[in-house]
């Protein structure tokens, strides 16, 4: 989303919007996990915070097309081809595929929605991990395999058209989600012989929060069945500088991002440091 933007010229580094911890589009009122708000932010601090509201202004002023074209560049949207007869190839909407699925137009909630990767969009970790490898390795096109490419075939990958400029913003956001004061992910950055890792948390909603639950209360995961609770999710790369390892780690109904996904991918990337997997 916020390489969509950043392209397209529709925000820069300089941009801010303003959480108040929700927001009217058309007559939904949609809201910020931070029920609070977050204040004035940038797109590095947004990423830092996950702010839900900078990024649903963001897909609004962008629009689902810019959105769909840069998140098929990056790999999410249709299989991978890794030798899997079951690979899914998920879904990032666009307003065509809309109209010729329901009959529908597109809807300011449905670009809002997908602004945050939720609504119609399906992804896959192994796609989240591609899409990542590809932003951190300055946007070659980098495709997920079981045999170690040959030094030929490294020459051949193809970089896609992305400044690095605007790479190297969206990487400072994700270094500061885990090494941030505040970041979401602060409680598993590791630093190993100056080594850290950098990413992104996510929190995919199961369930839809009614008005009335609201004004009384949110009811926690915690307390919730086990089917309704969130999904949690995580995508980290290391080394920072650079980088050589990216993972994605979906929970579910683990709830957290931060909390869950984190961890375990923090572990796993801080022990393919320790290993020195070549």
């Amino acid at each position: 989303m916020a390489l969509a933007a950043l392209e397209a010229g529709i925000i820069n580094e300089g941009t801010r919007f303003y959480c108040s911890g929700g927001m009217d589009i058309s007559d939904i009122r949609f809201h910020c996990w931070k029920h609070s708000g977050h204040g004035s932010l940038n797109v590095v601090e947004a990423l830092k915070y996950s702010c839900d509201i900078f990024f649903y202004e963001t897909s609004l002023r962008t629009g689902i097309d810019k959105i769909h074209d840069m998140a098929l560049k990056l790999g999410l949207g249709k299989p991978l081809n890794i030798g899997l007869d079951n690979e899914k190839g998920g879904l990032i909407p666009s307003a065509g595929w809309k109209k010729a699925k329901y009959g529908l137009n597109w809807a300011p909630g449905d670009a809002a929605n997908s602004g945050i990767g939720q609504g119609y969009v399906l992804v896959t970790p192994l796609q989240l991990a591609t899409m990542l490898a590809r932003v951190v390795n300055g946007g070659y096109a980098v495709e997920p395999t079981f045999v170690k490419p040959t030094a030929e075939k490294l020459k051949k990958i193809k970089r896609l058209p992305i400044s690095i400029r605007n790479i190297e913003l969206v990487k400072r956001g994700m270094f500061e989600v885990v090494n941030g004061f505040g970041g979401t992910a602060r409680r598993a950055r590791f630093n190993i012989n100056g080594a850290r890792m950098s990413g992104k948390t996510g929190t995919t909603q199961v369930r839809r929060i009614s008005m009335k639950e609201r004004l009384s209360g949110i009811i926690s995961d915690s307390r919730l069945p086990w089917k309704l609770r969130n999904h949690a999710w995580f995508m980290g790369f290391t080394p920072v500088d650079n980088p050589r390892y990216a993972v994605a780690v979906i929970v579910e109904h683990g709830s957290s991002g931060s909390g869950v996904a984190a961890p375990i991918a923090s572990k796993i990337l801080a022990t393919a440091l320790k290993l020195d997997i070549k």
